[in-house]
């Protein structure tokens, strides 16, 4: 896919009966960024997929249909595509149709980002903007949601900054 995106879309966890909707690229008009709220050091994108496909999960009491991000990025910055664009994944209620969702690995309510995962954010934006060919908003979890997310410690001016200098 290009500037160093891994593409993991067919090695996660599915629900055995559950798909997600899609859509056309030309509904996209957003991103919106999140965090996993767990410990950087041990979650991986696999125990995230688990969790959301499981029953239980804080997103669908019977299970998701899969991981309900479009991006995962590690501490180290390196960044996952973990569905396709096309894919109304579950990540910010009311406006997923037209969303992109991007989520940091980590609980930045208690620990700051790390710097290479928020210049991963950035780069991750302006590919997906490249691809789109058009500037897409960029907004936080919180913005949609009574939500900390994506955690105090995560400036999301900076990362538009970073966008659109």
């Amino acid at each position: 896919m290009g500037i160093g995106i891994i593409n993991i879309t067919k090695l996660l966890p599915r629900h055995s009966t559950k798909r997600f909707g899609r859509r056309s690229l030309e509904d996209i008009t957003e991103v919106v960024i999140h965090h996993t709220a767990t410990d950087s050091a041990s979650t991986t994108i696999d125990s995230i997929a688990r969790y959301h496909v499981e029953p239980g999960n804080h997103i669908c009491d019977d299970g998701c249909p899969g991981i309900s991000y479009h991006f995962m990025i590690k501490p180290s910055g390196a960044i996952y595509q973990v569905n396709d664009l096309e894919t109304i994944s579950y990540q910010c209620g009311g406006c997923n149709s037209y969303t992109i969702g991007i989520c940091l690995i980590g609980n930045f309510n208690e620990e700051v980002p790390a710097e290479k995962a928020l210049k991963a954010v950035a780069k991750t934006i302006r590919h997906v903007n490249r691809k789109l060919g058009r500037s897409l908003t960029i907004s936080a979890h919180y913005h949609h949601k009574s939500t900390s997310c994506p955690g105090d410690n995560t400036d999301v001016d900076r990362i538009i900054e970073m966008v659109y200098p």
